[in-house]
């Protein structure tokens, strides 16, 4: 806008000079001192442009630099009150951030689940044995194989998803930490190898669930359905060595 205000504009030639008009209302009032001249004056138009510029050059050019002056003024507030605006919501993510981190600290898990909490069963899933829940009528794995061959292939499944990290390993359970992407809402994801040893069978069982809130939009369900079938699709390919669970690898 200002510099199209301010952008000159070239009235009429004169000799050799080119008169060059640099502001709209100037250049209406000219006109109409030309056009009360008459045709008997002596004075063109031109002469008239001419003199006009000649008598308040500077004027004409502290105007249009007021102008643009004005404008960049405006402008740059503009974009320090953006910038103000965008450092504020950042520093506001950053303290929620770290209020969902200090409200969900990671405590250790040093026993599997004996079932999903009360206050969390619309956010947790539970394939086990005892008490399952949300598990999408899945039954634990069961597969002869070493008990430490089928809990590192757990971990090995846990160390491929996005955002996750251990809290505890032991040698029949492993607790993990699964975090959203956004606002890093943290989820216990734990899994326990039970090994028979009457029948020489490993099996495993999985159980997910929120940290805070009650609802985690079926997120939870859909981590241990896919763990599971991960799992499933190991056995099918052979890739768990046929040995009792209580054999080393």
């Amino acid at each position: 806008m200002a510099l199209a205000f301010c952008q000159p504009v070239l009235l009429h030639s004169w000799g050799t000079s080119s008169v060059v008009f640099h502001h709209a209302a100037e250049l209406e009032r000219i006109r109409r001192a030309s056009n009360m001249l008459g045709s008997d004056s002596p004075y063109t138009p031109s002469h008239v442009m001419y003199a006009k510029l000649e008598a308040e050059p500077r004027s004409f050019r502290r105007g249009c630099h007021e102008t643009l002056a004005f404008f960049g003024s405006a402008a740059t507030l503009s974009a320090a009150r953006s910038i103000q605006w965008l450092l504020w919501l950042y520093a506001t993510y950053i303290t929620l951030l770290l209020l969902i981190r200090f409200a969900s600290p990671d405590v250790p898990f040093l026993d599997f689940p004996i079932a999903c909490p009360p206050e969390h069963l619309d956010s947790c899933s539970r394939i086990a044995g005892i008490d399952p829940w949300n598990n999408r009528h899945e039954v634990p794995l069961t597969v002869r194989t070493p008990q430490p061959a089928l809990l590192m292939a757990a971990q090995l499944w846990i160390n491929h998803q996005p955002y996750s990290s251990f809290v505890n390993v032991t040698a029949d359970l492993a607790h993990a930490r699964f975090v959203s992407p956004v606002w890093g809402f943290a989820d216990d994801f734990l899994v326990q190898v039970i090994c028979n040893r009457t029948m020489g069978t490993a099996t495993l069982e999985v159980q997910s669930m929120s940290r805070l809130g009650r609802s985690d939009f079926g997120v939870n369900t859909q981590r241990t359905m896919a763990f599971l079938h991960t799992m499933h699709s190991k056995v099918r390919k052979g890739i768990f060595p046929d040995k009792p669970c209580y054999s080393e690898n």
